[in-house]
C-alpha cells in the first residue's frame, strides 16, 4: 500500500506526542487503538 509509510510515521508521532503529553490517557487509547498499540510495541 503506498503511501502508508509516511502516514504511520506521522500517526507515531503524534501518538508519542499525545502519550507524553497525557500518559493517564495512554491506557485508554492502547485498549481502543490497535495502531496505538502497534506503535508502543514498536517504540
Amino acid at each position: 500500500m503506498p503511501g502508508t509509510g509516511a502516514s504511520h510515521d506521522r500517526l507515531s508521532r503524534l501518538a508519542a506526542h499525545a502519550f507524553i503529553s497525557f500518559p493517564e490517557v495512554q491506557p485508554s487509547l492502547v485498549r481502543s487503538n490497535p495502531i496505538g498499540r502497534l506503535t508502543i510495541t514498536a517504540a
